[in-house]
């Protein structure tokens, strides 16, 4: 049916609310981040030292880490690669035969998305242990190969999909 415009009025004004203690909360993003490590452990057996691992990972910046690339490539990273191809992505975040060719770092940027980004890279960490953990059980000599190479092989495709479904995305 139909919705009422004060009911539709409300359930937007909850949204917003919602999203700003998720988004913007430092206790949640913990609380998240320690759900979503139990969930990969006891799920897909993934360690604690390996989310951590991972987590220390994204400290570095898509940048200087080839496994983050190749994982966002395969569609890991899924909100912020939805609805592109992976030449498009590549093109954005500075690849080119696996060089990093531009650096688009923005202080004020990174100042003013401090704690979404940490809620971000505490989600993804576990995605990417288990990511990096199913290349080196079936993609020998992974570590080798450029991101775009590692990406467009199966066994990087079919790693990525499973550490998307690890956890739910907030």
């Amino acid at each position: 049916g139909v919705s009422h415009p004060v009911s539709s009025f409300i359930g937007s004004l909850n949204g917003v609310s919602r999203s700003a203690f998720t988004t913007f909360s430092i206790p949640f993003v913990f609380a998240n981040m320690a759900n979503d490590a139990l969930t990969a452990g006891l799920t897909r057996g993934i360690l604690p030292h390996q989310t951590v691992t991972a987590l220390l990972g994204t400290l570095r910046g898509l940048k200087n880490d080839p496994t983050m690339q190749a994982f966002r490539l395969t569609g890991g990273f899924q909100q912020r690669f939805y609805g592109r191809s992976p030449k498009e992505f590549a093109r954005e975040i500075g690849l080119s035969g696996g060089k990093v060719v531009g650096d688009n770092f923005s202080f004020r940027r990174a100042l003013l998305d401090a704690i979404p980004r940490a809620g971000e890279a505490g989600e993804q960490a576990p995605r990417l242990a288990l990511f990096r953990r199913q290349l080196d059980n079936t993609l020998p000599g992974w570590r080798a190969m450029s991101p775009e190479a590692v990406a467009a092989t199966p066994q990087a495709r079919k790693a990525g999909a499973e550490a998307v479904e690890l956890t739910i995305n907030f």
